[in-house]
């Protein structure tokens, strides 16, 4: 085989004494190749440098660690800061009615307290003021409606004990004014179900997310009615020294799978509604 060398120079002229051999050629591209692959040789190693700084040392990750605890410790030291929840709301009516006084009234006044004892029990209550005044011949009340711990058994099944709203209707539970239209509630959830009813017992809680279901089951003080006037919600008792010769149950199971829809049905069983023997209630 026959290598023919030609030295090609368009800009300038060849030098006297120009050496245009195979070895010399080669030698001027690896010294070409060299001068462009300098910079490149730079660049990567610049890089790798910056890299490497990138990356914290030992005693920076140290450092980091210790920052972090001293956090966590300061939180551990005063855990109520994130545990401890404060809320409420109020409702200030003003009703204009036709051949007769208007009115105007501070209807309620709601004072949420809770705290999270950790990732698994918590503890929630619900203070209440109703019409602005409380007392001998004042028009309102001062009402604890809530006062309960609840505790996760496993994802989706809690247990609660203590004082409770009964799981029936849907105001009685989330009674805050979004829930329903109008200034005043709605005669069903106020005489049939008489939403605010809350009373003191066990319940167990679970839901089951796939199926768009939940369910409830309460073990709780039942009411007493008088025999006179079958009112159901003058015989709710407040838990306020309570006649509790006769306990009530009450179960419920919700489906929520829609958006935008509730479907719910209760089932509340006392024996004797009215607590008192041979009154035929």
């Amino acid at each position: 085989m026959r290598i023919v060398v030609i030295c090609v120079t368009p800009r300038y002229a060849a030098r006297p004494g120009c050496d245009c051999s195979p070895k010399a050629i080669s030698q001027g591209v690896n010294r070409n190749l060299m001068s462009k692959l300098a910079p490149l040789g730079i660049a990567a190693g610049l890089a790798l440098s910056l890299t490497a700084q990138a990356t914290p040392t030992v005693e920076e990750l140290a450092e980091i660690v210790a920052a972090q605890q001293e956090q966590i410790d300061a939180l551990q030291r005063n855990p109520s800061a994130s545990r401890t929840h404060i809320g409420g709301y109020g409702e200030l009516h003003v009703n204009f009615v036709k051949d007769a006084d208007n009115a105007v009234d501070f209807h309620r006044f709601v004072l949420f307290f809770g705290h999270d004892f950790n990732s698994s029990l918590r503890f929630r209550s619900e203070f209440e003021l109703e019409h602005s005044l409380a007392g001998d011949g004042a028009p309102g009340e001062v009402e604890l409606e809530q006062a309960y711990i609840e505790y996760d058994l496993a994802p989706g099944r809690v247990v609660r004990g203590g004082l409770m709203l009964v799981p029936v209707g849907i105001l009685n539970e989330t009674h805050e004014p979004p829930t329903f239209y109008g200034v005043e509630r709605n005669r069903v959830e106020a005489r049939i179900l008489p939403a605010t009813w809350w009373e003191a017992g066990m319940a167990y809680a679970g839901t089951l997310a796939e199926a768009g279901l939940s369910y409830d089951l309460m073990v709780h003080s039942g009411l007493a009615v008088d025999p006179d006037s079958i009112s159901i919600r003058s015989g709710r008792q407040k838990v306020a020294e309570a006649t509790a010769n006769d306990w009530a149950g009450t179960a419920r199971i919700r489906y929520h799978g829609v958006p935008g829809l509730q479907l719910a049905a209760s089932l509340q069983y006392q024996q004797d509604l009215s607590q008192a023997a041979d009154d035929g209630v």
